[in-house]
């Protein structure tokens, strides 16, 4: 199966295709008529036009746990099979997450500020403790799974809203069943793990304020449309969010000004995923779903 690289990968693909003697198969440019695979990364629209260029497409490989750069309806229209790689990115991505908690409870933005302008500790607030926190997570997959698994082992409560797990999922999870209205009126940190779909865009919003019965803690390292930027400015100004911390944005990599500056924002540039190990991880994911697909003709990991 003729597969065009359509954006750059790191070296370990390119090993892993060099160690299994695949380098037939695998290219960086290709005349699009010939190809029959086409690997991209969330940078990439693949949208109907880019599709047209491929008239012998048979299946697409995302490099990432996101999707939401590929029309899915268009792909189906087509008959193309679109799978990515949701393992690769887990770990580090939980890890991001816990990090940006870790962050905004024991406030070292603002002890940073203080240290700069020679304050010490003064007007800083209380440090919070990971065991105070009620957390909501939106999306029990598996970075979600691994976030609610370490705030709970450090003594915190958590509670999940997913609507695409079954009953058993969530005995196997061990995370309490809700929904998004109640869990707003009990949680005091939500942190957000879903794609972005037209269901999860604005999933926080101005609606989302008027629900919540106390100031939370609001962590992102999903998608950025899945945060409203303007609703969330609201809630910070309003101090209905207690802080922020995002790793994921609108308008990638141009940020909005008024979080970017905020002090009570903690910006990432979108790095929940920029490990050594998780670039390692994406190759052997990609190669794995190519080759289950190519050799065996069974799909895994289709969105």
């Amino acid at each position: 199966m003729r597969t065009l690289v359509y954006n750059e990968l790191t070296h370990h693909f390119w090993d892993l295709v060099e160690e299994r003697k695949l380098n037939s198969y695998f290219f960086k440019d290709s005349p699009y008529s010939e190809v029959e695979c086409l690997i991209v990364k969330t940078a990439t629209k693949v949208n109907s036009s880019l599709l047209d260029n491929f008239p012998n497409l048979k299946l697409i490989i995302c490099a990432a746990t996101g999707y939401d750069n590929i029309d899915l309806k268009a792909a189906k229209q087509r008959g193309i099979v679109v799978c990515h790689t949701p393992e690769a990115n887990s770990f580090s991505a939980a890890e991001h997450t816990v990090s940006l908690i870790y962050a905004l409870l024991k406030h070292h933005q603002l002890g940073q500020y203080n240290i700069d302008n020679d304050k010490w500790r003064k007007g800083l607030p209380l440090n919070w403790e990971m065991s105070e926190l009620k957390a909501l997570i939106i999306g029990v997959g598996r970075i979600g799974t691994k976030v609610a698994d370490t705030i709970k082992l450090l003594g915190g409560e958590v509670r999940g809203v997913d609507p695409y797990l079954t009953e058993q999922d969530w005995a196997t999870k061990q995370v309490e069943q809700t929904d998004y209205s109640q869990g707003l009126e009990w949680c005091n940190l939500i942190s957000y793990h879903t794609p972005l779909t037209a269901e999860t865009k604005d999933y926080f919003s101005t609606a989302t304020l008027t629900k919540l019965k106390r100031p939370v803690w609001l962590v992102n390292t999903a998608r950025g449309g899945v945060v409203n930027e303007l609703a969330l400015k609201e809630g910070l100004d309003s101090g209905l969010v207690l802080a922020a911390g995002l790793d994921v944005f609108d308008n990638e990599p141009i940020l909005n000004d008024n979080l970017k500056r905020h002090p009570k924002v903690l910006v990432t540039p979108h790095t929940g995923a920029y490990t050594d190990p998780a670039r390692r991880r994406t190759a052997a994911e990609i190669l794995k779903v190519w080759e289950s697909y190519v050799y065996r003709n069974i799909i895994i990991n289709e969105v």
